[in-house]
């Protein structure tokens, strides 16, 4: 009886996605029912986890990422791209996927994104699906390149006050209070440090435009999130590139800035299990084929999520249209 009644969640699930929405009674029941298969030792797809390539933004590291690699370890197997050492996009890029497995779920924060819309160029063969997190398809406006000649000549002076005039941007106030999450984001810009934070700039302020290449992206399970109030990468940027890509969703993070990952960790990793999920539908599919054609290749199917957060927060992209 309980297969049963998973197996309907389970189709809920598909005709939701078929449908180009996934309303939030639906996600919350469907993290129960999969939570059963995980307490009786089962997978959905009865096979491996899924490989997620997370991309950090500017001066940061692994550390952005933390919550969703530890929450979501129980269906993916996550890597952090080092973002330190080109001073392009499209080296970044290449250097990624020099190191990264042969497929795998693509998630980018900020900068990552840049990067990510770029592997997206370079590699789009490897990647299962792709998620766009306080990002931007959009070139470096004049205003935004003087900017960052500025914070670089700052840099060199002081990259103290570089950190500290970039704070309040990454870090939504009502989290400024919490002494983890800053001194966190303060540590994780010492390590990558000055050197590493010029070439980070100058691969940005030199990123092309990559609203063109939007509508290429077709049969991918896309992702496109933000905070309410990310003022780097605002919310009209986000629906920009949910309206471009084919089949995409939007999600809105209230009370919530630019490092949303860190700012409302527990429904970033709720939204990231929902994307994981509609990779897991794909995969499955192309799996059946391949076994109805006599092949087969399980080692990028992933396991049902365990019971997650609330979503009540979290607003699904509908339509082409913005929820609010």
């Amino acid at each position: 009886r309980n297969d049963f009644k998973d197996s309907v969640l389970q189709q809920r699930l598909i005709r939701c996605r078929k449908l180009g929405t996934l309303q939030v009674d639906e996600i919350q029941c469907v993290m129960k029912s999969s939570a059963k298969f995980l307490k009786r030792g089962q997978s959905m797809s009865g096979t491996s986890k899924v490989n997620l390539l997370l991309l950090p933004g500017l001066l940061n590291d692994a550390r952005l990422f933390q919550h969703q690699m530890e929450d979501l370890a129980d269906i993916a197997h996550s890597t952090v791209g080092d973002l330190t050492a080109g001073d392009s996009i499209p080296a970044l890029a290449a250097s990624v996927l020099a190191q990264a497995p042969q497929k795998f779920a693509l998630a980018g924060l900020s900068m990552g994104g840049y990067v990510a819309l770029e592997i997206m160029r370079q590699a789009p063969g490897r990647v299962l699906g792709l998620a766009l997190l306080d990002t931007s398809a959009r070139p470096d406006t004049p205003e935004a390149t003087a900017n960052r000649h500025k914070l670089i000549e700052q840099a060199e002076a002081n990259f103290q006050i570089v950190l500290d005039t970039l704070m309040p941007k990454l870090v939504h106030p009502s989290r400024m209070k919490y002494n983890s999450i800053v001194d966190t984001v303060y540590s994780m810009g010492h390590r990558i440090g000055k050197d590493a934070f010029v070439r980070q700039q100058r691969a940005i302020m030199g990123r092309i435009d990559s609203r063109p290449y939007l509508g290429k992206i077709v049969g991918y399970p896309t992702l496109i999130l933000c905070g309410r109030d990310d003022i780097i990468t605002p919310v009209e940027v986000h629906e920009e590139m949910a309206n471009a890509i084919p089949g995409s969703r939007f999600v809105i993070i209230e009370e919530c800035a630019h490092l949303s990952t860190m700012g409302q960790p527990k429904l970033v990793t709720a939204a990231m299990r929902v994307w994981l999920r509609g990779i897991e539908g794909q995969v499955m599919s192309a799996d059946l084929s391949s076994r109805f054609h006599g092949t087969q290749d399980s080692s990028v199917s992933i396991m049902a999520p365990a019971d997650g957060p609330a979503l009540s927060d979290v607003r699904p992209y509908k339509n082409s249209q913005s929820s609010r």
